[in-house]
């Protein structure tokens, strides 16, 4: 008879019976295959029906994996701390030093709680160095730990295998897990509800109830329903509390999407600061003016007292005449002559009158004028700082200053005296060279980026292309692969069949053995050397199938290992990729924004 075959796939892990396990050296650890026959996941989280034996089988295989690159211990330890801290880890956790190498006592800690998360009750029975690598071996990592490195982990070289081990092992627990709550999703129970599980108690608790012949089970409905009662209200007051939470989170939303508070009290200090400065500009006006108008009533009044004293002269020389005519003898044409005289003087002194308050007028209009336009001038100048602020013109010690101060003030006080000087400096001879080589140093660097967005565009083009070959690559692989899989079972259906053949003739020469011996000896020991030769032809058969078996499993292992680490390499191609874009895009935003050209300056 043939020997048995071995089983097609890996264990599983499995929640053993935590009445006590045996000991895990050789010969004596129970298995952690399910009972139902499940097949657990091979390297990488794929479910691996074609791996045989748990470890490998025949050659022992190189691991691919990059075991001394930097990010692929950085994901590792990541990956485990994650775990540890999800799970309840009760002991301190530093990423530097799982990064590098932890001590043997942390290391011992924490391979012994992720096994327990395993075996409830796991515990090494002896040196851990011993029992490890058949605990590994026996969950199904492809790759042999060395016993040497369990006595070194802190060496160089021996660290990165046993930390790429433990990542491998979380990734196993994490899909046992994933299976473990979707085989309780598909038996109807939801892991976070317990809902189902109180009705399903119900319903078995009615139907014994029903089979011991009580049928008023009416005590046990309104527990049921006291208890479903129960978890209305309190899913009710739950509901309305998070209605309510999230009613004031939306509220707060709603306020933070606009202007924060602090950017609003900046906005309003500077509108304060500006508001200070033009009434403070305008008071110093106000006093100027009142300065001016003194003065005006000053001379109005020394030209007033003149006039006066002009006009006490003038009655004087009026009394004289008019005691000189009252004693001369006046003819009618004197008198027609005086009236003349006094008319036309009359017609010139409302001529004047009407002149003096025209230039009044023109006075105080012009004034109002220049008022205004100072004002003007004035916005334009903060406009103008405003301007030279945002392009780092200001102050002095600013980036694009060039050591010169840019900033303007407006000297009214030299208006009267001298208006040339009006502005602190020339804008035509510091602002615009400024501005000119501003503006050309912006283009050349708006001009840069374009060309680098272009180049990264035209890269990113020929990475999809590449993307693309690398896709119809992968489903090439994938169609070999599954044509692999169907040729394996077939070539094992073939084997399978042909056994049972093999099988079956040999029990027909038995039975032909068993007659013959009875009739003649010649003819026993001739049937003896044709089942002998019948034996052995089997057995070279059977050796030469587990050859090709194996050399299957190898062909399919070395395929998959390669998908895997094409697919890796394209994902971190296009993450760079990416990266490098959403980056030149972020550069690109301040210059394609920041190019602002300043007002002109100038009285309207």
């Amino acid at each position: 008879m043939p020997p048995a075959r071995q089983s097609m796939g890996r264990p599983a892990l499995a929640d053993v019976d935590n009445r006590g396990r045996q000991s895990i050296a050789p010969g004596g650890r129970q298995s952690l295959a399910k009972p139902d026959g499940r097949q657990s996941v091979g390297p990488g989280g794929r479910r691996s029906s074609v791996v045989p034996g748990g470890a490998t089988a025949g050659a022992r295989l190189r691991d691919p994996r990059q075991l001394t690159d930097r990010a692929f211990k950085r994901r590792a330890v990541e990956k485990l701390i994650a775990y540890l801290v999800e799970h309840g880890y009760d002991r301190q956790l530093s990423v530097e030093k799982l990064f590098n190498a932890p001590t043997n006592s942390d290391f011992v800690h924490i391979i012994s709680f992720l096994l327990r998360r395993a075996i409830p009750d796991f515990k090494f029975d002896g040196r851990y160095e011993d029992e490890l690598p058949v605990v590994v071996k026996t969950l199904g990592y492809p790759f042999p730990i060395s016993r040497a490195n369990l006595t070194a982990i802190g060496a160089p070289h021996a660290w990165p295998s046993l930390l790429a081990a433990i990542a491998w092992f979380v990734d196993l627990l994490k899909y046992s897990e994933a299976e473990a709550t979707r085989d309780l999703e598909a038996e109807g129970f939801d892991a976070e509800d317990d809902g189902h599980k109180m009705f399903f108690a119900y319903l078995s608790e009615g139907y014994a109830l029903f089979l011991e012949g009580q049928d008023d089970l009416s005590g046990l409905d309104e527990r049921i329903a006291f208890t479903f009662e129960s978890k209305n209200t309190d899913m009710t007051q739950h509901i309305a509390e998070m209605k309510s939470a999230n009613e004031r989170l939306q509220r707060e939303l709603d306020g933070l999407q606009g202007k924060s508070p602090l950017e609003q009290a900046r906005e309003q200090a500077e509108i304060l600061r500006a508001d200070t400065a033009k009434f403070e500009k305008h008071i110093a006006d106000l006093h100027e003016h009142r300065s001016k108008v003194q003065q005006k009533l000053t001379s109005a009044t020394s030209e007033r007292e003149e006039k006066q004293g002009t006009l006490a002269n003038v009655e004087a020389q009026v009394a004289a005449a008019k005691e000189t005519i009252a004693v001369q003898e006046v003819t009618p044409a004197d008198v027609q002559r005086m009236h003349a005289d006094t008319s036309r003087l009359e017609t010139e002194l409302s001529g004047v009158r009407a002149q003096k308050e025209a230039l009044s007028t023109q006075g105080y209009e012009e004034d109002r004028a220049i008022q205004r336009a100072v004002e003007r001038m004035e916005g334009k100048v903060q406009q103008l700082n405003n301007c030279s602020l945002r392009l780092h013109m200001i102050p002095a010690e600013a980036k694009n200053a060039g050591g010169a101060s840019h900033q303007i003030a407006l000297q009214t006080d030299r208006l009267s005296s001298d208006p040339e000087s009006l502005l602190s400096l020339d804008p035509t001879a510091v602002l615009i060279p400024t501005l000119s080589r501003l503006r050309g140093g912006f283009s050349e660097e708006l001009g840069t980026a374009q060309d680098e967005l272009l180049a990264a565009e035209e890269q990113q083009a020929r990475r999809d292309e590449e993307a693309a070959e690398r896709r119809d690559e992968l489903a090439a692989l994938n169609a070999q692969l599954t044509k692999l899989e169907k040729e394996a079972e077939r070539a094992k259906d073939e084997h399978a069949k042909e056994l049972a053949e093999r099988k079956a003739e040999t029990e027909q020469l038995e039975e032909k053995l068993h007659a013959a011996r009875s009739t003649a000896g010649q003819d026993v020991v001739a049937s003896q050397s044709e089942v002998s030769a019948l034996r052995k032809e089997l057995d070279e058969f059977n050796q030469e199938a587990a050859k090709q078996r194996e050399r299957m499993y190898s062909i399919l292992n070395s395929s998959l290992d390669m998908l895997l680490l094409h697919k890796e390499n394209v994902e971190n191609q296009l993450r760079s990729l990416k990266q490098h874009v959403a980056a030149k895009k972020d550069a690109l935003v301040p210059l394609l924004h920041d190019d602002v050209e300043p007002p002109p300056v100038g009285l309207d």
